[in-house]
């Protein structure tokens, strides 16, 4: 009987507690458009990074074979579902060298294929666009085998993250060890340098942090929008990871005399991350509104208490019954869209057609469909726009066109 077996029937709470305490090497992501295949492009398939594949399948992490892959087994808990023969895929066309010739190619990347096509499991779905999976693999004499779970609530989704101690962000993937990976030379320099003394003694603010990354990474006129917001999300994540391995390595090496002091510790960490991801993104859109000088007030009381992240150009123009509701807008900021869109129909009143800032990576279009007859608009990094459907791209606004939009509009706002 494969090992797998046992995990039948299991609720999402056992499963992680079962792979927890097997020791499996696990990671986490929320789905992609191409993941999923809702973009309808030819690379569907499972994207994860090197280190993962390192990890698994190091004989395919090479260049002198071209597109070298490894076969394995995946089974999914919850739906009683096998696939049997998941190709672990390198595509590596643009750096392989073969007996001497050298490859034409533009692709450097990992991925894990043969689910067995759409709607033939939940990585291969495409409403899953969005989801948190979670593939955990056992190493059997070398030869891997994995499970597969994809959360299909936001109460799933909600014990992963309180699993893992920390949002799981779309374009981001967590995995058991992977903060122990060692930082590029000139990034930790670039840390070293922006670490305060007093932030040693107390752990700084997220304002702080936001803050000492804005210096590294002030305005400038020739860089996007979208590429200033995520040069300064990766910095800035990077610059809290570091504050808080200095704070909370030294207690861990300390040890811990009780469960309750373990208990508190870990509690503290999760809170903390749990605070900075929920400030992060409105921090750096606002950064980049005031840089370019938009007008706009931040969370403002209108209808029913609700409190809209971005209301633009003001609450006095909104509550003036004579300023023109064509010149009212609102943004909300969601790091992941899916099934949480809704909370903002509710918001400014006043304003029927509202905007909608994410990082998730796609959705399907039948969701795309019913945000628009909603008068919801999508704002979305720039290079995030090609892994949603073709037929929408057209209609989804990058964050620079979404600003530049709202520059035009202000200029004859007095």
């Amino acid at each position: 009987m494969p090992w797998y077996d046992s995990y039948r029937g299991l609720t999402l709470s056992e499963f992680l507690e079962r792979i927890d305490q097997e020791g499996l090497f696990w990671v986490t992501k929320r789905l992609s458009g191409n993941d999923t295949g809702a973009t309808g492009g030819h690379q569907a398939g499972f994207y994860l990074p090197r280190w993962f594949f390192e990890k698994v399948f190091p004989v395919i992490c090479v260049k002198d074979r071209l597109n070298p892959r490894s076969s394995f087994p995946c089974f999914f808990p919850d739906q009683d579902l096998l696939c049997s023969n998941i190709q672990a895929i390198y595509y590596n066309n643009k750096i392989a060298v073969v007996d001497g010739v050298v490859a034409s190619g533009s692709r450097n990347e990992f991925r894990l294929t043969n689910w067995g096509g759409r709607n033939s499991s939940p990585v291969q779905t495409q409403e899953n666009t969005g989801a948190i999976a979670v593939v955990a693999i056992k190493m059997e004499n070398t030869a891997p085998s994995g499970l597969v779970w994809v959360c299909d609530s936001v109460a799933q989704e909600n014990l992963v993250e309180s699993w893992i101690g920390d949002e799981v962000v779309p374009g981001e993937v967590y995995g058991k060890g992977v903060s122990c990976l060692p930082a590029p030379a000139q990034l930790e320099k670039t840390l070293a340098s922006l670490i305060q003394p007093e932030w040693l003694q107390t752990f700084p603010s997220g304002k702080e942090i936001f803050n000492a990354v804005v210096g590294a990474i002030p305005f400038r006129e020739n860089l996007s929008d979208d590429a200033t917001l995520i040069k300064r999300r990766k910095l800035e994540a990077s610059l809290f990871h570091a504050i808080e391995r200095k704070h909370v390595i030294p207690t861990i090496r300390s040890g811990f005399k009780t469960v309750e002091a373990f208990m508190e510790i870990a509690l503290q960490v999760a809170n903390r991350r749990k605070s900075r991801t929920g400030q992060s993104l409105e921090l750096n859109l606002q950064q980049i509104f005031l840089d370019r000088k938009l007008r706009f007030e931040t969370q403002v009381i209108t209808e029913n208490k609700k409190k809209p992240d971005f209301l633009f150009p003001s609450k006095a123009d909104y509550d003036n019954s004579q300023f023109p509701v064509t010149k009212l807008h609102m943004l909300a900021a969601k790091t992941c869209c899916k099934e949480r869109w809704r909370q903002v129909l509710s918001e400014a009143n006043r304003i029927q057609t509202k905007h909608l800032f994410t990082l998730q990576e796609g959705t399907t279009e039948s969701q795309l469909c019913e945000m628009y007859e909603h008068g919801i608009i999508l704002v979305v990094p720039k290079d995030n726009i090609v892994v949603f459907p073709n037929k929408w791209r057209n209609k989804i606004y990058s964050l620079s066109s979404f600003v530049s939009e709202m520059r035009t509009e202000q200029l004859d706002l007095k």
